[in-house]
């Protein structure tokens, strides 16, 4: 009688053990796992976003650059003034 006494109070014990900590642990476990792969997801996708904003708008600046220095070497010979020394 003690031994059937003592395995039911033994199966309880195992049985809160399992469903209050390891069942609640192994869950959050699973849960941070998603939310670490959705944030390296996320962290990839604005690094891909800054990469090609930073791409576009360099080759931009130099198309932009390239077309200024024609224009002011254009304007430079067209604008040019002799110098005069005042006395």
């Amino acid at each position: 009688m003690f031994k059937l006494i003592f395995f039911g109070i033994l199966l309880y014990v195992l049985y809160k053990i399992v469903f209050e900590i390891v069942v609640p642990v192994s869950t959050v476990a699973t849960q941070m796992k998603k939310q670490v792969e959705e944030m390296r997801k996320q962290q990839a996708n604005a690094q891909q976003q800054a990469y090609t904003t930073n791409h576009t708008s360099a080759a931009t600046a130099q198309t932009t650059a390239a077309h200024q220095q024609k224009t002011n070497t254009a304007s430079n010979s067209d604008e040019y003034i002799d110098f005069e020394e005042v006395k």
